[in-house]
């Protein structure tokens, strides 16, 4: 699940709009070049912020986890030991529990998540909201090009 970005092979089969000139569709092959280990994917780590999640003085929650399939525990199993081994999770002894919970996406892979429901119940919500989409979209204005970007496995990226 994990395997590195293909690099230069996959910036060669980039699917480039037929009205971008040629010399615009090699100098952004080449910027993609320039920066191909930001499509890796493998999880990075951010470390600008820190979130920190205030639960006041609210006991520890311990939810129960969910029964699963033997098929099920196994991908758990697997998706841990890669989680593990990237250094993205630690082992740690915490009054804190959640249950995990996968979600298969479109493409058949994995999306390995916890269902924090009882936690988000009992926090402090963030006071920084998300802009407004249409503030959002009055900024990119005239763009020519417009792209997103898509963390690998984002959720781990902040400590």
């Amino acid at each position: 699940m994990y395997g590195d970005w293909e690099g230069e092979a996959r910036i060669k089969e980039l699917c480039l709009p037929d009205h971008l000139p040629t010399q615009d569709k090699d100098k952004l092959r080449a910027a993609l070049k320039d920066f191909e280990m930001v499509f890796s994917n493998r999880p990075g780590k951010m470390n600008l912020e820190k979130h920190f999640i205030d639960t006041s003085s609210h006991r520890p929650i311990q939810a129960r986890p969910y029964t699963v399939n033997v098929k099920v525990l196994q991908e758990i199993k697997h998706e841990i030991t890669e989680i593990l081994g990237l250094g993205v999770i630690w082992p740690l002894m915490s009054p804190w529990v959640s249950p995990v919970v996968l979600i298969w996406k479109q493409d058949g892979t994995i999306r390995f998540c916890v269902d924090y429901r009882k936690l988000n119940a009992i926090i402090t919500p963030d006071t920084h909201p998300m802009p407004r989409m249409d503030f959002l979209l009055d900024i990119l204005g005239l763009a020519k090009i417009i792209s997103t970007l898509d963390l690998s496995k984002g959720f781990w990226q902040m400590p």
